[in-house]
């Protein structure tokens, strides 16, 4: 209301500057004049700071943020499947955007970079910033080549990296370090400050990250905290949250996803610190408004993931209209013989009598030592899967075999593939 207020007592005074002097400049009319001190408009309203769009995009993550000034930015591109670019696209254009400025993408796994190359195809990005973080997937594969066919290349995501942003002050704040065995811990981490408010994009950074940053001399103190991981009790420690006492958390994930995003105990670490929380999963895509004194959380419900026909996992119903009588199966590990506390990513293609099965369920079973350990995920329109996960601390030389599943239209088809953590 004070900025409305305060937006109005402006244009009252233009106007009457306007009557005064108006007139005086020969061949300029007082509605040009008019034109010239207009406020700003973003999303068809008059502007009034800063505003970050977490979009609803099932279990991944994606931001969509807008300057005071009409400045873009897009933080992540993923969700469940491929299918997440176009969520993220049609989102970005409903509300009146066709170019994004900077694009921060936070590290190589599927839910983050997914929908990039439906973004970098159907919509203009001035630059890209990630960082040194590699991967040996597909979806790795297919988000560099979108960015090089769009003409740009990378600019190195690192602390102490400013980035440009028109009013708004962008700064990287993580990674510190070169290198990680995790690589949830290279997730580019920004915090975004619009005068006196702010908030923090995490990625997936887990403790090794936090703990970096904790113990750096950064201005870490925010209003706003994207949770890291969707919520994964790897992350968001209390000495985390001591450091960034944000007043507000947004977390996004799945609903009912098969990873129990977000943890109990990050809940219940927030909830301690009375830290109001949002969940995508619960209320659709978030909207942010930071006007430099406070910020006001708005909701738009689940609309946009239940447009695309999605299910209550936030994977895509769409299969193909040919009558499937038959399912074959070839898996494989990203990494035979990975590092404890590293993750692996195993890769599922369904065919039937040689072609693309799309939206069949695929589902693993880990058979460490002492436990097992199921994950899910849902093929594309190529009929890939890539399910991304950490082994933990898995027995080093012991062989885990992993049985996978499949299940499509009450067909159902097994194999088994195995790694060794080293």
């Amino acid at each position: 209301m004070f900025v409305k207020k305060k937006v109005s007592l402006i244009l009252i005074i233009s106007m009457i500057i306007i009557l005064l002097f108006g007139c005086a400049e020969a061949g300029k009319s007082p509605i040009a004049k008019e034109e010239e001190v207009s406020p700003k408009v973003v999303d068809g309203e008059e502007s009034v700071g800063l505003k970050v769009h977490f979009i609803d995009v099932g279990q991944g993550s994606s931001a969509f943020i807008v300057g005071a000034d009409g400045k873009t930015m897009l933080y992540d591109a993923g969700g469940d499947d491929e299918n997440s670019g176009r969520i993220i696209v049609d989102y970005i254009k409903e509300i009146g955007y066709e170019h994004i400025d900077v694009a921060v993408f936070t590290h190589p796994h599927a839910d983050h970079i997914n929908g990039a190359p439906t973004v970098f195809k159907e919509l203009k990005v001035g630059s890209v910033y990630y960082p040194k973080a590699t991967h040996t997937t597909r979806t790795f594969e297919n988000f560099v080549e979108a960015v090089s066919k769009a003409g740009l290349k990378f600019k190195t995501a690192k602390a102490g990296v400013e980035i440009p942003f028109g009013e708004t002050n962008a700064v990287l704040v993580a990674p510190i370090s070169e290198q990680y065995e995790n690589l949830n811990d290279y997730s580019a981490t920004v915090k975004l400050t619009w005068e006196d408010t702010s908030v923090l994009l995490t990625g997936d950074i887990e403790k090794t990250s936090e703990n970096e940053m904790i113990g750096s001399k950064q201005d870490l103190d925010i209003d706003l905290l994207f949770v890291p991981h969707h919520g994964s009790n790897s992350s968001t420690t209390d000495g985390f949250l001591d450091k960034t006492t944000p007043d507000y958390a947004v977390i996004s994930s799945g609903k009912d996803n098969s990873y129990g995003h977000p943890h109990r105990e990050v809940v219940n670490r927030l909830n301690k610190k009375n830290i109001k929380i949002y969940n995508t999963a619960e209320v659709g895509t978030v909207i942010a408004t930071l006007d430099g004194e406070k910020i006001e959380i708005d909701t738009v419900g689940k609309k946009h993931v239940n447009d695309q026909g999605s299910n209550k996992n936030g994977s895509s119903n769409k299969v193909a209209n040919d009558k499937i009588e038959m399912l074959d199966v070839a898996a494989s590990i990203s990494d035979p013989k990975p590092k404890q506390n590293s993750s692996v990513v195993l890769t599922a293609k369904v065919t039937s009598d040689g072609k693309p099965v799309e939206g069949a369920k695929v589902k693993i079973l880990n058979h460490y030592k002492s436990k097992t350990t199921p994950y899910e995920g849902v093929t594309d329109k190529n009929g890939v899967a890539e399910i991304s996960y950490e082994i933990g601390r898995a027995s080093i030389d012991f062989e885990v075999k992993v049985d996978v599943t499949v299940v499509k239209d009450n067909l159902e088809t097994k194999t088994q593939v195995s790694f060794t953590p080293q």
